[in-house]
Parts: structure tokens; C-alpha cells; sequence
């Protein structure tokens, strides 16, 4: 196998919760919930396993992310991150 078949690499995705309202983020198949504050910002940060392809569910009060999640982090107005799940 390549090095790129046996090491999987990082990818980061920001979602925003435009609502006035919380939503959660449902982290499988892990099981885990973080609450997003009304107009956070999140960075989702999780391993592309090789033959298997991440998802994002997006549903009125709920973002579901399934795939192998390493860190979750809160990004600030000013650009700053704080680490909200993970490590």
C-alpha cells in the first residue's frame, strides 16, 4: 500500500448557526452532543478514513456529522479558536 492508503488526513469544515436560536451537533458514531450558540461558529476537524466517506446532515435544529471526528472548536469573531470537544 501508498503512504497515502495507510495514513488518513486531516480535513476541517466550518458551519455556522445562522439561527437566533441553539442547535446541536451530533457527533457519530460516537454519540456525542455540543450545543451551538445562536450565530457560533464551529470548526469541525476529523481523519478521511480511506474508503470511507464523511457526511453532513443538516436539518432544521440539528447538525449531524458522521465520520471519524478528532476536534471540535469554537471560532471566535476575532478569528481565535477555542477547543469545545476533543483533543
Amino acid at each position: 500500500m501508498s503512504h497515502s492508503e495507510t495514513h488518513s488526513r486531516s480535513i476541517r469544515i466550518r458551519l455556522c448557526n445562522s439561527l437566533n436560536m441553539g442547535r446541536e451537533l451530533w457527533i457519530e458514531p460516537i454519540g456525542d452532543v455540543i450545543l451551538i450558540e445562536a450565530l457560533q461558529t464551529v470548526e469541525i476537524v476529523f481523519a478521511e478514513q480511506a474508503g470511507e466517506v464523511s457526511e453532513i446532515q443538516i436539518s432544521d435544529s440539528v447538525f449531524t456529522v458522521h465520520g471519524w471526528v478528532q476536534q471540535v472548536l469554537v471560532v471566535g469573531a476575532d478569528g481565535g479558536k477555542k477547543l469545545v470537544w476533543g483533543d
